[in-house]
């Protein structure tokens, strides 16, 4: 988590979601700023646990928010029941996020079944959003100067903006829209089946929301494709074939250099064999 209060806030709900007689409640002015991130973090924390989000100003009638506290009363009420009755358990999580690291100057990619790839090896595939075209370009021309298989995706149009918007909330900014948009786009239209892809994601420093966009990127990836799996039918095979960018929940930091702006994240889903990884700097 990039800012100060974004951390208490999910240590907060952490200690939440492990009490059983808490219950959390998230405050929030419209999603403004760090909020479009943080919020969805505290969400996937709560898990199966009944939260309440609040989103309110000066404006927000009373009676519209004691509707809502009411009605999450009585959730959390028949929540209790339930559990108390053991109809409801605890799932533990049995899936291990795929991670980059750099050992003795190495980058390498592990996957979630153990597998230890080299950065630099034929099968990985390190793809750079649009960052302008000849920018992202002749980023990739460098990379692949260091022995790495980069390639840029190209320009965001139309139909990029519109896969990002169906897979986020539209309250993040614009760039978290584009990025989770072209990952998707990729691996929908362009990914091979043994193939392992790192995607770059440019961070830096100060009050933005960018630095925690590439862990929401790749999130959002793999919500995308649980939720496409719950179609049936062709609608099913459809998603399937666009959406096999399912990224898993847990991103893990690992260490890296190639500058001070950069940040390493890995990410990856057990799901038909393949796995997408988030990758910041190469390292040294």
């Amino acid at each position: 988590m990039y800012w100060g209060m974004g951390k208490i806030i999910m240590k907060a709900g952490r200690l939440v979601e492990r009490h059983p007689q808490l219950f959390g409640t998230y405050i929030t002015n419209f999603s403004c700023g760090p909020d479009s991130f943080v919020v969805g973090y505290f969400r996937d924390i709560m898990n199966r646990k009944p939260s309440l989000t609040l989103e309110l100003d000066n404006h927000t009638a009373d009676a519209g928010l004691e509707t809502r506290v009411e009605a999450f009363l009585d959730i959390v009420h028949a929540y209790r029941k339930l559990v108390s009755q053991k109809q409801i358990v605890a799932i533990k999580k049995t899936f291990k996020p795929a991670r980059t690291a750099i050992n003795n100057g190495t980058a390498s990619v592990i996957t979630s079944n153990g597998t230890v790839l080299p950065m630099n090896d034929p099968r990985v595939t390190m793809l750079l959003p649009s960052m302008g075209k000849y920018g992202s370009e002749a980023l990739a021309a460098i990379i692949r100067g260091y022995g790495f298989n980069a390639i840029s995706h190209r320009p965001s149009d139309e139909a990029v903006l519109k896969l990002g918007r169906a897979n986020t909330t539209c309250k993040e900014c614009l760039p978290l829209i584009l990025t989770t948009g072209t990952l998707l786009s990729y691996i929908g239209n362009g990914k091979r089946d043994d193939e392992v892809l790192v995607y770059f994601f440019a961070t830096g420093s100060g009050p933005c929301r960018r630095p925690a966009a590439g862990r929401n990127t790749c999130r959002r990836a793999g919500r995308a494709r649980r939720r496409r799996s719950t179609r049936c039918g062709a609608c099913r095979v459809a998603a399937e074939r666009r959406c096999r960018a399912a990224a898993g929940r847990g991103v893990a930091p690992a260490g890296g250099g190639l500058g001070r702006r950069g940040r390493v994240w890995g990410a990856t889903s057990a799901f038909a064999g393949w796995s997408v990884v988030h990758f910041g700097p190469l390292g040294g």
